[in-house]
């Protein structure tokens, strides 16, 4: 196991953590999380955790700028 995919299970571990009845946002989650890791995290350079940490956050910026599209959410609530 590679460290990409630590980090991938290590997040969705405490996101999903006891209160997963329901995880269609889990999905969005999941894909998100690949989008990061093909646009930057196999690719990267990083020299130091400092420096991993300021790319990821620069990449989400620049996501959220360019890329980023409201999700309507269909689920209700109710089972």
């Amino acid at each position: 196991m590679n460290m990409l995919s630590c980090f991938y299970d290590v997040i969705k571990l405490n996101l999903c953590e006891d209160r997963c009845k329901h995880a269609s946002w889990m999905n969005q989650v999941e894909i998100w999380l690949s989008i990061l890791v093909r646009k930057l995290l196999k690719r990267g350079n990083f020299v130091s955790l400092h420096d991993l940490r300021d790319q990821i956050l620069a990449f989400i910026a620049y996501y959220n700028r360019t890329m980023a599209k409201p999700i309507k959410w269909t689920y209700t609530g109710i089972s």
